[in-house]
């Protein structure tokens, strides 16, 4: 920690802004470059006693130790992750920054002439450390007005310390919520015809450096909205070895000095650099905006499992960082996404109508792969594109907090519930036929008994809706007992009153936030809320259509199962989709683990009366739990009681209005439990480790979505 006599704000022309435990790796890099007469944008140092002075002043150590000192971050979801930050940031965003702070910013900026605009960027002694040095883990903000506004977002700066992406990567960087801390570099902001990236030894030949520029902020460069042009240089003889991408904005002598400064800075600074770099217009030459070692991500070039998809691997924290876009990119993904949906249902609406039923067994094979590959290749569409979509909602959630600061972190989430989701449709056809359950006695007698008269009115409806739904309601591959299963569900949803999606009067909420902006961010506004509420809905609207695709798949998995049953017995219906379709082609084949099972594990402890978890859906319910730890098993769940499973996948949510509550191992606000809680109203806790092995099936529990805590109620009545 600095000492108490240290100034918040130190000139980078100081020598004691070359002490990296002092200002952290961006400024001290800055620092020691100007001391070697480098051409750098100088500027102040924000010293990490302003970090440790505000964090004092406002008490966010307890929060920071309530959220991160007990927590496994490596092992938790992405959606899980982003909640934590997001409550991080906006609890920072809450506190009052110390007025002796305050002061020392305008005191500093004015004795050093530096106006606005300017730039605030994070300078973290862990994220710039040569050995680990992770670009983009901490935030930076542009364009800032004068020193007050300077002050006013130190808050957000110090806040990303603790950002999703540094939270990823919490051990290898040594977050301490006691001991690390967030120091800043404050730069007048420059303007020329080109900005840039140069990095001192390309990825591809270490012989070679690589120089990136636009035409335009270099911002827009770094966050992938533009396409540079880009040059290979080779280090010894600096000369151009290959030219590529968009049309150059600089000559090539002007490249060749960027080169130039970029080499002698990696002299400086000991270490290969990832360095920004600007031509502005008021000065001769390339000046220097930041500079940071260039060291792989853990993980980035991992070759576990094999050909794995990064986000199969073990370390899936490359992957996971890589969700994050910048609001044109999610703008474009949308229009994607909206494409793809209706394409992959096709798909699925081919495959359905496709009978495999009079298929030989090697054609039965055969089609079994083709629908497979189809299925795996949407999967890895859905993980590629569909799931970064879901970024726009943690986007806005960030805009909104930041705008208003809110007590409720999660206030956001109230203006994006109400869309039309493609689940709750299916369940209100659900609810329709229960309500012609609850009104006739005898028909819901009739149908308890296994009895479904042909002349009922129900009966078309019935029919229509396994025809719609069938495939995600009742499939065979998970539901043994098929549309009869689905006649039982109907029966426990009308010996309760109709549940509808809870509505909400959003309107004042949307109004307040509209009007937090300028006139001039207006339709930035718009867009960001209307985009944010297109992902949340096509969040379970893509969920709904993989599922069609994989239910189609099963369709024929299926009957290649039945005709094996004779030769594997009841574990026929254990076979993957390609032991199944390699059996149908060979007699001889018998798969090596057929009927293999994960070997023991310790049992987790269930002798804690309260767990902790995340809280996901507000409100508090009690009632006897349902532990569903397969599809199938959501046909057992009564009406009140609490459902406790791993995940609520597409194929579930049909019999969620039946629960008191969700308890859900997955973690964060976009799983797909979390959203459906929230859209019927339901108290809901996600990220509760071992959430099936931890209850037992009747025992009653306490779910508490405000605060996240799941209680066992002892010996007390449900």
């Amino acid at each position: 920690m600095a000492a108490s006599d240290t100034p918040y704000l130190i000139p980078t022309s100081d020598a004691a802004a070359r002490q990296t435990v002092l200002v952290g790796g961006k400024a001290s890099g800055i620092a020691r470059l100007a001391a070697a007469d480098l051409p750098v944008v100088s500027g102040l140092a924000v010293t990490v006693r302003a970090y440790h002075d505000f964090i004092a002043a406002s008490g966010l150590s307890r929060t920071l130790d309530k959220l991160v000192t007990s927590r496994d971050f490596r092992a938790m979801r992405w959606e899980a992750v982003w909640d934590t930050s997001l409550e991080i940031r906006n609890r920072f965003n809450r506190a009052q920054v110390p007025d002796a702070i305050r002061e020392a910013v305008t005191a500093a900026m004015d004795a050093y002439s530096l106006r606005g605009p300017v730039a605030l960027r994070s300078s973290a002694s862990s994220e710039d450390a040569a050995g680990h040095s992770f670009a983009g883990l901490h935030d930076s903000f542009l364009d800032l007005a004068d020193a007050a506004a300077v002050a006013n977002h130190l808050p957000l700066l110090f806040a990303s310390l603790w950002s999703d992406r540094a939270l990823l990567y919490r051990s290898e960087l040594g977050l301490d919520p006691a001991q690390s801390a967030m120091a800043g570099l404050i730069q007048p902001m420059r303007t020329g015809p080109a900005a840039g990236i140069c990095f001192t030894k390309s990825p591809m030949d270490e012989r070679r450096l690589v120089v990136e520029a636009h035409a335009g902020p270099g911002i827009e460069l770094v966050s992938g909205q533009a396409e540079p042009a880009r040059w290979v240089v080779d280090r010894e003889s600096r000369a151009i070895v290959e030219q590529t991408g968009a049309d150059s904005p600089l000559p090539e002598s002007t490249i060749l000095d960027i080169a130039s400064v970029a080499l002698e800075a990696e002299s400086v600074l000991g270490t290969a650099l990832d360095m920004e770099w600007i031509v502005p217009d008021d000065a001769d030459g390339v000046r220097i905006l930041q500079a940071r070692p260039i060291t792989a991500l853990p993980g980035a070039n991992a070759t576990e499992n094999g050909d794995a998809r990064p986000w199969k691997r073990e370390d899936r924290r490359p992957w996971d960082m890589s969700l994050h876009r910048s609001f044109g990119q999610l703008k474009e993904l949308r229009r994607r996404v909206e494409t793809l949906i209706p394409a992959m249902e096709e798909d699925a609406r081919q495959m359905r109508e496709s009978s495999s039923k009079n298929m030989d067994n090697d054609a039965l094979a055969d089609e079994i792969e083709r629908r497979l590959k189809v299925y795996q290749d949407w999967n890895d569409r859905y993980y590629e594109e569909f799931v970064p979509l879901a970024h726009a909602v943690r986007l806005f959630g960030q805009v909104y907090n930041d705008q208003l600061a809110p007590d409720d972190p999660f206030a956001f989430r109230d203006l994006l519930t109400g869309e039309r989701l493609a689940g709750l449709a299916r369940n209100e056809q659900l609810e329709d036929m229960a309500d012609m359950l609850r009104a006739d006695e005898t028909l819901r007698d009739s149908v308890a008994r296994g009895e479904f008269p042909e002349s009922s009115p129900l009966q078309p409806k019935f029919l229509d809706f396994i025809d719609a739904y069938g495939d995600l309601t009742c499939h065979i591959a998970w539901c043994s007992e098929g549309e009869a299963a689905v006649l039982d569900l109907l029966v426990e949803l009308a010996k309760r009153p109709r549940r509808a999606p809870k509505q909400r009067d959003i309107t004042d909420a949307e109004q307040d936030f509209l009007r937090s902006f300028p006139e001039s961010q207006q339709d930035f506004a718009t867009e960001l809320l209307d985009l944010a509420r297109a992902a949340y809905r096509l969040r379970d609207d893509d969920n709904m259509a993989l599922g069609r695709v994989e239910a189609a798949m099963l369709d024929a998995v299926e009957d290649g199962r039945q005709r094996l049953h004779e030769r594997f017995g009841a574990d026929a219906r254990r076979l993957s989709p390609q032991d199944t379709a390699r059996s149908l082609r060979d007699p001889q084949y018998v798969p090596a683990c057929i009927g293999c099972e994960e070997p023991d594990r310790p049992a987790p402890s269930r002798e804690a009366s309260v767990v902790r978890g995340q809280p996901a859906g507000p409100g508090i319910a009690r009632g006897p739990a349902r532990i569903v730890r397969s599809r199938e098993d959501m046909y057992a769940l009564k009406n009140g009681e609490v459902l406790v499973c791993d995940s609520v996948d597409p194929a579930m949510t049909f019999a969620a209005p039946l629960a008191a509550a969700i308890v859900e191992l997955r973690g964060g606000m976009l799983v797909h439990g979390a959203i459906i809680a929230r859209e019927y109203g339901l108290p809901c806790v996600t990220g509760v480790n071992n959430a099936t092995e931890i209850f037992e099936d009747g025992e009653v529990l306490i779910v508490n979505g405000e605060d996240g805590t799941v209680r066992r109620a002892a010996g007390e009545p449900a």
